[in-house]
């Protein structure tokens, strides 16, 4: 049965009770005032005198005022653990980056190798600009031949692919046009 108490009683409210500390941590929590009488099986009069008196209006602000200085203080060392947690596993995950290098899936690779060049700076390659970058590739004849051989036994035919601008290395350092690398070498 809920406990009345007049209002003469909380209007000269000059000491917090143990029950009037417990109303101003539920009132903390958010709980409203209908919720905190039934909680505590008080009337709901009881609980809004108390809750209107001085010296409860200033015990709950000063502890609001507590518990978000707690929270922002933690929030503070969270945020610094958070970035400290992060900045120790950031060799790990620069290993973990370099290893998808060696994927058996090329969009793994591919996407690896892009994360790595965007996170030290290199400027992002379109595919206009792909089509306009030049590789060399140094062939000897030996892998030449095997090049070919793989092709023909693979798709059924020679080698045959536009050779301009590609240039063979014989083994004394000279280079020469391609030209079709089934013309030979």
């Amino acid at each position: 049965m809920p406990q009345v108490m007049g209002p003469k009683t909380y209007g000269k409210l000059e000491r917090l009770q143990a029950k009037h500390l417990r109303i101003v941590e539920l009132a903390l929590q958010g709980m409203p005032s209908v919720r905190i009488a039934r909680e505590l099986e008080m009337s709901q009069s009881s609980i809004y005198n108390v809750m209107n008196a001085p010296i409860f209006k200033t015990e709950l602000a000063r502890r609001r005022e507590e518990r978000n200085a707690l929270q922002d203080q933690a929030a503070a060392v969270g945020e610094l653990n958070a970035k400290d947690l992060l900045a120790s596993h950031s060799a790990f995950a620069a290993k973990t980056q370099i290893g998808l290098l060696s994927a058996d899936n090329d969009r793994i690779r591919q996407i690896a190798a892009m994360d790595i060049l965007d996170r030290t700076g290199h400027p992002k390659v379109t595919r206009q600009d792909s089509k306009q970058l030049r590789a060399v590739v140094v062939l000897d004849a030996a892998a030449v031949q095997r090049l070919q051989e793989t092709t023909e036994l693979c798709f059924g035919k020679e080698l045959d692919f536009d050779s301009e601008g590609v240039e063979l290395e014989r083994e004394d350092g000279t280079r020469i046009p391609a030209g079709r690398l089934s013309e030979g070498t």
